[in-house]
């Protein structure tokens, strides 16, 4: 490996954050070269905070000098591209496609968060967002991590995978300690790149402090 940097990008702004979340896309346009994509959770284009995310082609000659795709939140304080990640081939197309969170989105509910996922294509990722996601809960913060969950039931589709380490606090009365709960949630995806239901949740305690009862 070299001591410098083979490619290296910026965005030009202060305190965007840029490359706070950094991946793989996997190859969005089917060029046979690996993509990388970028958030930039706290950039500002008409939002303050709404945050950003970025893809570079790859190609014979390593990352393109500009970017060729870029999505934003739209939404002040949004945090979008808190997390991106390659979602695999969610349609099974033979394109990558790309997942991203925005862990403070809200719709109804507080920092409930958001995560997106963007199909890949000869000309590379969809403008829009082809599935959406949200947790429905205030400050569950959805989307603070996203990845492909590769193919959980064999079924040839990439599945995609969500945090939301926010989303529930128990307390239990006869020990009287307080459990903050991550959720984690696993969606099978389909030909249509419809992510069409939840395949499991798995709760996992970050803290847990036993007393005698």
């Amino acid at each position: 490996m070299g001591t410098t940097p083979g490619w290296s990008a910026e965005v030009n702004q202060a305190s965007a954050y840029f490359g706070n979340s950094v991946s793989t896309a996997g190859d969005v346009n089917g060029d046979g070269y690996s993509d990388v994509i970028i958030g930039a959770l706290e950039f500002d284009n008409g939002q303050i905070n709404e945050g950003a995310a970025f893809l570079y082609h790859g190609s014979s000659s390593g990352c393109s000098a500009f970017s060729n795709w870029s999505t934003e939140g739209n939404q002040v304080d949004a945090s979008f591209g808190t997390s991106v990640s390659s979602a695999g081939d969610v349609n099974g197309d033979g394109y990558s496609d790309v997942i991203i969170g925005s862990l403070f989105y809200d719709n109804g509910q507080t920092d409930e968060g958001r995560a997106y996922v963007y199909h890949g294509s000869a000309s590379g990722l969809s403008v829009t967002s082809d599935w959406i996601a949200e947790s429905n809960n205030d400050s569950s913060y959805f989307g603070i991590s996203v990845s492909s969950a590769g193919d959980v039931n064999g079924d040839g589709y990439s599945d995609v995978i969500v945090g939301a380490n926010g989303l529930l606090m128990v307390k239990l009365p006869k020990e009287q300690h307080l459990f903050i709960m991550d959720h984690l949630w696993d969606y099978l995806c389909s030909q249509t790149g419809v992510l069409k239901e939840i395949r499991h949740m798995l709760v996992l305690a970050n803290q847990y402090l036993q007393r005698e009862m």
